[in-house]
């Protein structure tokens, strides 16, 4: 029962990539980040009292539980404004959900860079149905592009998502350890690890990497962003020099989180 409810919920959590740009896919990358390879932890991600395990740390030798990546630079020759910045994903937990968006419209011709992105992480309350399971926590950093014509959008970003968890050794051991945790992981993400500390306890890290480079044509309709080939719609409004959009396509996968747009 617990290994369906571990499964249900890291299911949950490997959904929670974004980067703002619809058709994103996972891409492996080469280690070694460089010195700008940071996270951003999520505000209020609290690990709780008798857990002090280092969310994305070996406590045993102190090392990382995934080693960094190069996300590589898909901006090439980014012109006079250079490549755009890194920014926090900001991930909410379900006792703090992201401020809704009220799509309003407005002209978004221009170019423009991602200033932010707010995803709420919903985490399966059945995770929980094992005292002291927690997230300990869950953020990450994106950077894109979108630059609209009257016409169409071209759209250039990427993103890498990290969320760390925290199995008890009572737990681990109902599902064969921290072994078989990992490898119910693995089966959706390949990108993931769990290591085993000296009591039985289980720290997991999982990470999604994505990439996109998209162009083509697009409408607005009303307070949409409505793309001329396929079902894509995204409910936006502008104010001032932001413009915030959401994915609502009536199909598919949805871009997931609100992504802040700054004007260059």
């Amino acid at each position: 029962m617990y290994a369906r409810a571990m499964r249900s919920t890291l299911a949950v959590l490997l959904c929670v990539i974004a980067a703002g740009c619809g058709g994103m896919t996972s891409t492996p990358l080469e280690s070694d980040a460089g010195a700008d390879a940071t996270r951003d932890a999520t505000p209020g991600v609290d690990a709780g009292p008798g857990v002090d395990a280092t969310p994305g740390v070996d406590a045993s030798t102190g090392d990382a539980i995934l080693p960094p990546v190069d996300v590589g630079d898909p901006f090439g020759d980014a012109g006079p404004l250079g490549t755009p910045p890194w920014v926090p994903v900001e991930v909410r937990t379900s006792s703090s959900k992201c401020t809704p968006l009220a799509p309003c419209g407005g002209a978004v011709v221009g170019t423009w860079d991602v200033a932010g992105i707010c995803v709420d992480l919903e985490i399966d309350e059945r995770f929980f149905t094992c005292p002291g399971a927690k997230v300990l926590s869950a953020g990450g950093r994106a950077r894109g592009r979108v630059v609209f014509t009257a016409s169409t959008a071209r759209r250039i970003g990427q993103s890498e998502v990290l969320v760390d968890l925290f199995l008890p050794s009572y737990c681990a051991a109902a599902v064969g350890g921290c072994g078989k945790v990992e490898a119910q992981i693995k089966a959706t993400n390949p990108d993931a690890a769990c290591v085993t500390a000296a009591a039985g306890d289980c720290t997991c890290q999982v990470r999604r990497v994505t990439s996109i480079d998209e162009y083509g044509g697009y409408a607005i309709s009303s307070s949409e962003i409505v793309a001329t080939t396929g079902t894509k719609r995204w409910a936006y409004c502008v104010a001032g020099t932001a413009l915030k959009y959401e994915d609502v396509s009536p199909s598919g996968p949805k871009e997931p989180g609100i992504v802040t747009l700054g004007r260059r």
